[in-house]
């Protein structure tokens, strides 16, 4: 059986095989012309309570509505995931589809997420970019001025095709002090997937430095934190190069650290057996 991402990028394939390559390599891509093909009249701003909004016309093609006053990163993600509810269609879809995720339909909206991610950041010109760039978080805001997405979206993009574990918190500022750790990790090295890398408040503030020393800065700050890894059923704090970087303004000011699980920078004594 075919997984959501698997399913989600042949449905793509098969939409995108006959359109123009020049498309597809010329940044930022094109949404317009991309939903032009697909039957789309219109991209237009909205007062929404969702996102993103995709409307049927009786007639044939479609309208898209975006959130209006989000982000030009944030709309164009919306936009994206809405051409994904095209691409995903079959005869049973509504009238409407909405970038809102319930119960039941979970797995459609994270199939749309996945196509939206592929046509704004087409994964080998987004490698070939992040390659002249550098892979690492100082890469991140020149990644999305060039893909013109988000920094958090250029963020976890870059870490899909890291090569070394790299674990990635995102913290929002408001909720200080330092406890709810949104987290992902990159897993394409096998090493990464017994790790079980985890980053808590409770090991104490200096242990997460670089992540409150890029509160009121602008660019990348570097340094240590203490991750707790989970190998051979021991877990003990590791110190590990950690990169943090401050995104937007006031109540959505978000700290994104990447923390480089295979940097270390010495061990601390274990911490329990399992």
């Amino acid at each position: 059986m075919k997984t959501l991402n698997e399913k989600a990028l042949s449905r793509l394939s098969t939409w995108a095989q006959h359109m123009p390559a020049d498309l597809w390599s010329t940044l930022p891509i094109d949404l317009d012309r991309v939903g032009a093909h697909w039957g789309v009249k219109k991209i237009i701003e909205r007062r929404l309570d969702a996102a993103g909004l995709l409307y049927r016309l009786d007639k044939g093609g479609s309208v898209v509505f975006v959130k209006q006053g989000d982000s030009k990163g944030r709309q164009r993600f919306s936009c994206a995931h809405e051409l994904g509810h095209i691409v995903m269609a079959d005869e049973r879809s509504p009238q409407f589809a909405c970038r809102k995720p319930s119960q039941t339909n979970r797995a459609l909206e994270r199939c749309c997420d996945i196509i939206a991610t592929e046509i704004l950041m087409p994964r080998k010109l987004f490698c070939a970019t992040a390659d002249s760039q550098g892979w690492s978080l100082n890469a991140v805001r020149p990644l999305a001025e060039r893909f013109c997405v988000s920094i958090t979206a250029a963020a976890i993009r870059l870490l899909e095709f890291m090569e070394e574990p790299v674990l990635m918190t995102s913290w929002r500022v408001e909720e200080s002090p330092l406890v709810r750790l949104k987290r992902r990790w990159a897993s394409r090295n096998q090493a990464a997937k017994s790790m079980r890398p985890e980053v808590r408040w409770r090991t104490g503030p200096e242990a997460l430095l670089p992540l409150y020393q890029s509160i009121n800065r602008s660019g990348v700050v570097g340094g240590t934190s203490k991750v707790l890894m989970h190998i051979d059923r021991e877990s003990r704090y590791s110190p590990v190069q950690t990169e943090a970087l401050g995104v937007g303004r006031g109540d959505e000011r978000t700290v994104l650290g990447f923390h480089y699980l295979s940097r270390p920078v010495g061990v601390t004594g274990i911490r329990n057996k399992q």
